[in-house]
């Protein structure tokens, strides 16, 4: 079928897929084979999700070049798209028909916050880009710095997504639920502390008198 604004061509996904559609803090946009783009798309993916962002990456389910259905929908049901922008990337980008175009262009249509994130050896490819998608290199983006790629991923969560509320509230919670049994743990030991005490003190208080006893 095809897209209801473009005139890409879409791939429809079977019911099961199509139902089992959810929303996302992220949705994470690279294309395979172009300047290990899978490797730095994993490793972003796990550091979000480390982070207790909820992360789609188009790539784990992804089949052929084509958008389909089902990616369009979850890109309209994430707060955040990041797009992994790595050599090459953008070389097939001239093909209207074009799965990365297409996803590109759907998120700036629905207004999504776009998050670039660069490769190191990453360039702007010449020439000038398709005009319903150019814009993706106009975003506030960021080059993670390898020995220093905890950071980078912190700030990446805390500067430019706009899903973090979300996640921090959940990681809040986990934290919660973890303290939790510790409280009550803690509160059951001084329980018993107490109440050994006090199951002890007659026999303390015989044994106080029994000493008096013995000293007169």
């Amino acid at each position: 079928m095809n897209c209801p604004v473009c005139p890409a061509v879409l791939t429809v996904p079977d019911a099961r897929k199509w139902q089992a559609i959810q929303a996302q803090d992220v949705y994470m946009i690279y294309r395979g084979g172009s300047g290990g783009a899978e490797h730095l798309a994993r490793l972003v993916r796990e550091s979000l999700r480390q982070r207790r962002f909820e992360v789609f990456a188009d790539g784990e389910e992804q089949v052929g070049d084509r958008p389909d259905v089902a990616s369009l929908k979850k890109i309209e049901l994430a707060t955040d798209v990041v797009v992994i922008c790595t050599p090459g990337c953008f070389d097939g980008c001239q093909n209207d028909e074009d799965r990365l175009r297409a996803e590109i262009r759907h998120a700036i249509r629905k207004g999504k916050n776009m998050v670039p994130v660069f490769d190191r050896h990453f360039a702007t490819p010449p020439g000038s880009l398709p005009a319903d998608m150019a814009e993706v290199l106009t975003f506030n983006g960021l080059t993670p710095v390898h020995n220093l790629w905890e950071e980078s991923m912190n700030r990446l969560a805390t500067d430019f997504l706009a899903s973090r509320t979300r996640a921090l509230a959940t990681q809040s919670r986990l934290v919660l639920a973890k303290a939790r049994p510790l409280a009550a743990f803690a509160g059951v030991v001084a329980g018993l502390g107490i109440l050994c005490g006090v199951c002890c003190l007659p026999k303390m208080n015989y044994l106080a008198q029994y000493l008096q006893l013995r000293n007169l």
